[in-house]
């Protein structure tokens, strides 16, 4: 009969395998854990306190407006005609209205992954017409 080796971890390969599987948890929990945190910091938490009218617009009691507008603004005006239109339909002053730029989620999603020009304005302005009705 042949010489026959049993396939036996070494404790060097034991302490590699296991740094590199340990390593990776750490990093892929950790990550985790970050982006949990974030998202939490841009959501509901983010906006601070105050009366939640829906995903995109939060009412504080000093009468300040935080609004998300997950739009790029790249010229085309977003972050200037967004909050005027907000505070013509709220009859407010533009000076209380706070944008702030939101996490990735479901209700902020733009589905074409692109920045459309006129069209982020003219998208908004529809969204804020059912919302505000």
């Amino acid at each position: 009969m042949a010489n026959k080796k049993k396939n036996k971890w070494t404790r060097r390969a034991f302490m590699v395998t296991g740094g590199i599987v340990g390593g990776g948890l750490v990093v892929g929990l950790g990550g985790m854990m970050y982006v949990n945190k974030k998202i939490k910091e841009y959501t509901g938490e983010g906006f601070g306190e105050g009366t939640s009218l829906n995903a995109w617009i939060r009412i504080a009691p000093d009468n300040t407006v935080t609004m998300a507008v997950p739009r790029s603004e790249m010229g085309q005006g977003v972050y200037t005609s967004m909050p005027m239109l907000m505070a013509e339909e709220l009859e407010v002053d533009m000076s209380t209205i706070h944008l702030v730029h939101p996490q990735p989620e479901s209700p902020y999603a733009n589905p074409f992954l692109m920045v459309n020009k006129p069209r982020d304005v003219y998208h908004g302005l529809n969204i804020m017409e059912k919302i505000l009705s």
